[in-house]
């Protein structure tokens, strides 16, 4: 997991190989974003379902804090 932080936000980009692993870095240095807004990218080599994106919006959720995270993926969509 890299993480840049900038003015405004801080940028998490995924340098794992798989969402479980990015996901598990993630959860080790949430404490290290209590107050900032989050830019997630997840590497294009790793497809996400709907139900593991949404681990982020639990995280989110669960601060009831005024601060905004935004995620850009690739999905798996089974139609």
């Amino acid at each position: 997991m890299l993480i840049t932080k900038r003015e405004k936000y801080t940028l998490i980009s995924s340098d794992e190989n798989s969402f479980s692993d990015f996901f598990s870095s993630f959860l080790a240095k949430k404490d290290d974003f209590e107050k900032e807004h989050l830019v997630i990218l997840i590497s294009d080599n790793i497809i996400t379902s709907k139900k593991e994106f949404m681990l982020f919006l639990d995280f989110s959720d669960k601060k009831k804090r005024k601060r905004h995270i935004i995620c850009n993926c690739k999905f798996n969509y089974k139609y």
